[in-house]
């Protein structure tokens, strides 16, 4: 995947994300899971995965966002689209 594509992805999930309040994983997914019918799901959650804990394997992305919080979950996107810029 090209940098401009995956900084593309986490704008989207960040924008997505900005506008919840409920940052529980059931929300989450449901929130999640009609992006990832459009786009991918690797496409979509393996960048997020990676913008959220730093790894290739970890947790799953919505345990990981659910145990973050909003703010932080947020942050993380925001520092990983910086760092590939």
């Amino acid at each position: 995947m090209d940098n401009k594509l995956l900084i593309r992805i986490l704008e989207l999930l960040e924008e997505t994300l900005e506008k919840t309040d409920k940052f529980d994983q059931k929300s989450l997914k449901q929130l999640m899971m009609p992006l990832t019918e459009k786009h991918g799901t690797g496409e979509l959650l393996w960048p997020l995965r990676v913008a959220l804990s730093g790894q290739k394997s970890s947790p799953g992305p919505f345990e990981i966002m659910e145990v973050l919080g909003k703010k932080t979950t947020l942050e993380r996107i925001k520092q990983a689209i910086k760092r590939i810029k």
